[in-house]
């Protein structure tokens, strides 16, 4: 009976793990994972987890280059409608050249040219804090400048320069009617009185808008290298991380035949188990019908 005992309870514990493994199958398969937890499989858990980390952190840098994106766009359409707002300053002179030197016509015009040159400068100041970094004056903005973007591992990062539109000194350096030049403010005012300006005071105003136009394709050209540059480093990052993705899914993923196979093969052992207890059960009672 003691040996009968024994084995019952062998054959019992046989059981018990051959439920307690089909449950872990079962879990797994569930799960969609090959190893869902640390210990089922340390290695593969450590390396998918490390391609998931290397993953979320292109996920990191893929979102401050979008962010700069976004930013280098703003300040695109601000350079784009400026050089609009130009030409309508460049408009407003010629209006003025059109009247009568001393006369109203002639005045109206460039005080319409004051107020264009007040909206113009305004584009350097867009609402996006890091499209003004890179557009507007340091003397009255403290944060402009070039702007580093953290773009990748090992502190890789892309510089965004500043690329000024304002329209004072080191901008584009345009004045207003009345005013000197912003990069030479101890000579006298192009423009010095709006009822009285000859016709030579405004062709060089429209001379300096002219340059002030070059200049700001200049600069429109190196936003738009920038931007080239971030757009580049975020297709890169976005392959990458789409090929961690890929292959930390790759080895993530349950062996569904192989798994099949370790079912079968532990219900195989479940049911030799309950099998054998009912042998065991049987010569049991065989024994006690021989003992009456």
């Amino acid at each position: 009976m003691d040996i009968s005992s024994t084995n019952i309870r062998t054959a019992l514990r046989t059981n018990q793990a051959a439920s307690e493994r089909m449950n872990g199958i079962t879990a797994q398969l569930g799960s969609g994972s090959r190893s869902p937890r640390p210990a089922d499989d340390p290695v593969r858990w450590g390396e998918v987890q490390r391609l998931n980390d290397s993953a979320a952190r292109l996920q990191n840098f893929s979102d401050n280059l979008s962010r700069a994106a976004f930013s280098t766009r703003i300040a695109s359409a601000s350079m784009q409608s400026l050089d609009q707002q130009l030409l309508e300053m460049r408009e407003s002179l010629d209006r003025a050249l059109g009247s009568p030197e001393g006369s109203s016509g002639r005045q109206s015009a460039l005080e319409q040219f004051n107020e264009l040159h007040r909206l113009a400068d305004d584009y350097s100041r867009p609402e996006d804090l890091n499209a003004r970094r890179l557009l507007d004056d340091p003397g009255r903005f403290d944060s402009a400048g070039d702007l580093n973007v953290a773009a990748g591992d090992n502190n890789f990062r892309i510089r965004l320069s500043h690329q000024p539109i304002h329209l004072g000194a080191g901008g584009l350096d345009l004045p207003r009617v009345g005013e000197p030049l912003p990069s030479d403010p101890g000579s006298g005012p192009i423009i010095a009185d709006p009822g009285n300006a000859s016709n030579e005071e405004i062709r060089e105003m429209g001379e300096l808008i002219g340059a002030a136009r070059t200049v700001l394709k200049e600069r429109q050209a190196g936003l738009s290298a920038d931007v080239l540059a971030v757009e580049r480093q975020d297709d890169q990052n976005a392959a990458l991380q789409n090929r961690f993705q890929s292959t930390s899914a790759d080895l993530d993923a349950p062996d569904l035949e192989g798994q099949s196979a370790l079912s079968q093969s532990v219900l195989m052992r479940s049911q030799l188990a309950l099998f054998g207890l009912a042998g065991l059960n049987e010569t049991r009672n065989l024994a006690l019908q021989l003992l009456r």
